[in-house]
């Protein structure tokens, strides 16, 4: 299988990936909170929990089976090139189908805050990424140091600025900081889960890319149909949805499942996030 140009074009179209889902998901937010109110916004904000996270492992289906496929001899590349052909259908719906924003002035961009916080960003995850493969020089050191008075720079704009980026006095209520704490924990480890069950699965048991996509076909089916269900749970069952997500983890990791046993675990996984995040995020 032919190997991509460099390292570093990558780990650029990876960077321009990101660049542009980061651009996009405030926007969808903010559809939601300018077109939607009481149930239907807790509705709205339920069903994009679950496009993130079920979108999040049906792509690592589909790419499984596009990387095993090998479409005309082109290996993982079809991986990328099948965003092309969603965004484009996308945008041709979205254009037809989205309300067009009120006319009027609306509030300026913080463009300061952004790149400073885009700055700060930058400064912990380059060296996080490549400090240990290069034996962590000492620019690795720097940067990281470097990330904190750049946040604190971000943060004394936020409080002084009349739009700022980030609201910080909504972060001090409890609900919002637990709530934010929460979704982080169980969105931080839901995508670490992925990374490293794909290269245990791949590069430990010597299984297919196939195999490795599939196997979360249990999550994906599992989450579609707790989804539906989540409105009629009790208020508390958030927290046990999240004890049930790390003891699939646990279990995942302890007894090295593999086959019916390890679908099995994703099954449990994908129902207990779906009704976590969607809990969680008022759905």
């Amino acid at each position: 299988m032919r190997a991509g140009p460099s390292t570093g074009a990558l780990v650029a179209a990876r960077l321009a990936q990101g660049a542009a889902g980061a651009l996009m998901v405030p926007q969808v937010l903010s559809g939601i909170q300018l077109h939607f109110t009481g149930p239907a916004r807790a509705r709205a904000q339920g069903l994009l929990a679950v496009a993130l996270s079920g979108g999040a492992v049906a792509g690592q289906v589909l790419g499984g089976v596009l990387v095993s496929a090998d479409v005309g001899g082109l290996g993982w590349r079809p991986v990328f090139l099948v965003n092309v052909l969603a965004g484009i259908v996308l945008l041709a719906v979205g254009a037809r189908l989205l309300p067009a924003d009120a006319p009027g002035r609306g509030a300026r961009l913080d463009l300061g805050g952004a790149a400073l916080l885009s700055a700060a960003a930058l400064l912990a995850v380059v060296p996080l990424l490549f400090g240990r493969e290069a034996g962590w020089p000492p620019w690795t050191w720097a940067s990281l140091a470097a990330c904190v008075p750049v946040a604190a720079l971000f943060v004394r704009r936020q409080r002084r600025v009349e739009s700022p980026l980030l609201a910080l006095g909504v972060l001090g209520r409890p609900v919002v900081a637990w709530t934010l704490g929460a979704l982080g924990a169980a969105t931080g480890t839901f995508y670490a889960m992925m990374f490293v069950l794909a290269l245990y699965l791949q590069d430990g048991l010597g299984r297919s890319a196939l195999f490795s996509g599939l196997v979360l076909v249990p999550w994906v089916a599992a989450f579609g149909i707790a989804g539906p269900l989540v409105p009629r749970l009790p208020a508390r069952a958030p927290i046990a949805d999240y004890l049930l997500l790390a003891s699939v983890y646990a279990t995942a990791g302890l007894t090295r499942a593999d086959g019916a046993a390890l679908a099995a675990l994703l099954g449990f996984g994908g129902s207990a996030s779906a009704s976590g995040s969607r809990r969680s995020s008022g759905g």
